[in-house]
């Protein structure tokens, strides 16, 4: 109890410590939600038909048990026909399936090459295993081909986000697959902030990337912009494979539930035929740029408050006069670099923005 009355009392005097608050009744500036699918009347309708149709509330086991239903075995082969690969894998957490990609292809001979600024469940997907990590500066290319051409390990594995969470900016992948191809290197790409919202259809960033150099793996979130839970794998059949007896994230959990599996479809399809839903959501984010200009190019924009005091102090203060905005602090971004987070949805007004 001692350790952790200190441990709380020296982050409140950082200016770090956490609570859960209410999300009220403000204008949202502040969740994931870009196309306001976690309120669509026509997927709450899907939903309830499944309920309706006696789909199973709960999956009961992994699925490797009992857990794998015929739920799970279509809606995995539609989001790899839809996304064009040859196969996908479901999660009951994008962060989950973060950590068992990483888990399933890193061992001691592996090393990892990280963007310095990964979210936190790559960061922890690369700790878990046996691997060695070496993190480069934030999308230099430079730095990265430095650090691939003076590694000898047997197997090299590039992990970087299409989309980076705290900064809104983008990774370029072409250019980073071209330093995996040229290096014999595997490419994992965290798409959770591009699924259902950037790229081609609405299908992300990297799918477009020759995986005929590069093997390559891709991580989808379904609780961002298509406002449901659970994460999909996209890879080859034998990464997939792989994946399903070595990530434990996967062997060890109780399966997502059917109606999760027909939630995630439904609103994959929704986004990927409404494209005006996105293109509003990309237009409202460069109006409010227009304003607090930075480098990101995605509905996430850093306002930046250096100090976790100032950061917070402004948070509420726009919170209070009705729009949800929250404060991001130090040691989740660097320190100096603290920012209110702002995201931008496709419903707001050009008045609230």
């Amino acid at each position: 109890m001692e350790m952790a009355q200190a441990w709380l009392e020296s982050a409140r005097h950082a200016g770090s410590l956490r609570s859960l608050t209410q999300a009220g009744a403000t204008a949202d500036f502040s969740s994931n939600d870009y196309l306001g699918l976690s309120q669509s009347p026509e997927i709450r309708a899907a939903l309830v038909g499944a309920l309706e149709s006696g789909i199973a509330l709960g999956s009961s086991g992994s699925r490797l048990l009992r857990g794998n239903t015929p739920f799970h075995s279509s809606t995995e082969r539609e989001l790899a026909a839809i996304m064009g690969f040859e196969s996908a894998l479901l999660f009951g957490s994008a962060y989950g399936a973060n950590l068992g990609v990483l888990g399933a292809v890193g061992d001691q001979e592996t090393c990892f090459f990280s963007d310095e600024f990964n979210h936190a469940s790559l960061i922890d997907g690369m700790r878990l295993t046996h691997a060695r990590r070496r993190v480069f500066q934030h999308n230099d290319l430079d730095d990265l081909d430095r650090a691939l051409a003076g590694d000898r390990s047997r197997r090299k594995v590039i992990v970087v986000e299409s989309v980076y969470s705290m900064g809104g900016d983008l990774a370029p992948l072409a250019e980073v697959a071209g330093l995996a191809a040229r290096h014999g290197a595997w490419l994992v790409v965290d798409e959770a902030h591009a699924t259902g919202l950037m790229g081609e259809d609405g299908l992300g960033l990297a799918r477009g990337l020759d995986r005929s150099q590069v093997p390559l793996v891709i991580v989808h979130a379904a609780g961002k912009a298509l406002g449901a839970q659970g994460g999909f794998v996209l890879s080859s059949e034998c990464v997939r494979q792989l994946i399903v007896n070595r990530a434990r994230t996967f062997v060890y959990s109780t399966a997502p539930t059917p109606l999760l599996c027909v939630h995630i479809l439904a609103s994959l399809k929704w986004a990927v035929s409404h494209p005006e839903l996105r293109a509003r959501c990309l237009d409202n984010a460069s109006v409010f740029r227009e304003r607090f200009p930075s480098a990101s190019r995605s509905p996430i924009i850093p306002v930046i408050v250096p100090g976790n005091g100032p950061a917070c102090g402004l948070a509420a203060f726009v919170r209070a006069r009705g729009f949800d905005v929250r404060a991001i602090r130090s040691p989740t971004v660097p320190f100096g670099s603290e920012r209110l987070r702002v995201t931008i949805q496709s419903g707001h007004t050009a008045v609230q923005i």
